[in-house]
């Protein structure tokens, strides 16, 4: 699925894929940002709450022991990185 939108003027798509896989032990979760995959999870704060998405995912009874895999694609010109490791995001439009 693909979710597109716009935030300052600038466009943005979020894609997501999700499976159950029932030979995997555990949640496989995989995020990216502009065609590259994270070597974590960057987007550990969402929003001015700062529920990250694996807490979404737990509360979707999408946990780390479920038999689930998850996949997760932000893709925006001009993205913002809380760190100097592009280690995690800041989405459009937070604050």
């Amino acid at each position: 699925m693909a979710v597109p939108g716009k935030t300052d003027g600038l466009p943005w798509v979020v894609e997501t894929a999700f499976g159950w896989t029932p030979d995997l032990t555990s949640r496989r979760f995989i995020a990216g940002a502009n065609w590259t995959v994270g070597l974590g999870n960057p987007f550990r704060s969402l929003g001015a709450h700062g529920e990250g998405l694996e807490s979404v995912l737990a509360d979707q009874r999408a946990n780390s022991n479920r038999p689930i895999i998850y996949l997760v694609h932000l893709v925006h010109p001009r993205l913002q990185y809380t760190d100097r490791g592009k280690s995690a995001i800041s989405l459009p439009g937070d604050s």
